[in-house]
């Protein structure tokens, strides 16, 4: 009860905004990494040893992401810690980060549609175009997974103009565009915990082919 009261007054009374531009002097200073493990540890509501050292020393980000469990959170904390360390000067925190959003997409759908309404395929993009080696690798792996579950329109228009250069069809932007346009997810509602969708009685019509729900439950014995 605590925990969600706590939860409440946070997001109503201070906010995630205010928590960023808080950080984000310090997040500038050379030791930034206890910042970035914090972010996650919250985003994930998990804060054993693993999680607020996750970007202390990094040492083998490949294998270290592959330990990465559990289901996002707090949306707010994973979107403050991709603003802030994509422009990381050092190439293996923006690597792990990267590797790591990869990592947290496969976990699970809820995951995958946290990390897909943060807003991100613009700086995606924009930080592919100069990628190099193996942060080129994992940044193209990490934009199909977001245009897999859809993409705006803002977005998508983004992706055509940035196609054309010079009057010429750049072939490796092409694909990006072929794959997002074979994007699986057609637009839905992710809820969990006691989450609730309330129609008004005012509300437009229904669609005409209705609600499709899915629920799962688990029960173990």
């Amino acid at each position: 009860m605590y925990k969600k009261l706590a939860q409440i007054v946070f997001q109503t009374k201070v906010g995630y905004e205010s928590l960023k531009l808080a950080l984000q002097n310090l997040a500038t200073e050379t030791d930034n990494g206890h910042i970035f493990s914090f972010l996650l540890a919250l985003a994930l509501s998990d804060f054993s040893p693993f999680y607020i050292d996750f970007f202390v020393q990094i040492q083998g980000p490949d294998e270290k992401v592959k330990m990465v469990s559990g289901t996002l959170k707090h949306s707010g904390a994973i979107k403050i810690l991709w603003e802030l360390a994509e422009d990381s000067k050092d190439a293996t925190t923006r690597y792990t980060l990267f590797k790591l959003f990869e990592v947290l997409f496969t976990l699970s759908h809820r995951n995958a549609g946290i990390l897909s309404s943060l807003g991100i395929v613009g700086g995606v993009f924009g930080r592919l175009r100069v990628a190099q080696d193996k942060e080129k690798q994992v940044l193209q792996k990490l934009l199909r997974r977001l245009l897999e579950m859809g993409a705006s329109t803002r977005e998508a228009r983004s992706l055509f103009e940035a196609a054309v250069h010079e009057e010429k069809l750049d072939s490796e932007i092409l694909d990006v565009i072929r794959f997002g346009m074979k994007s699986r997810w057609v637009e839905h509602f992710s809820m969990e915990s006691s989450a609730a969708l309330v129609l008004q009685s005012d509300a437009k019509a229904l669609p005409k082919d209705g609600i499709s729900f899915s629920v799962c439950y688990v029960i173990l014995l």
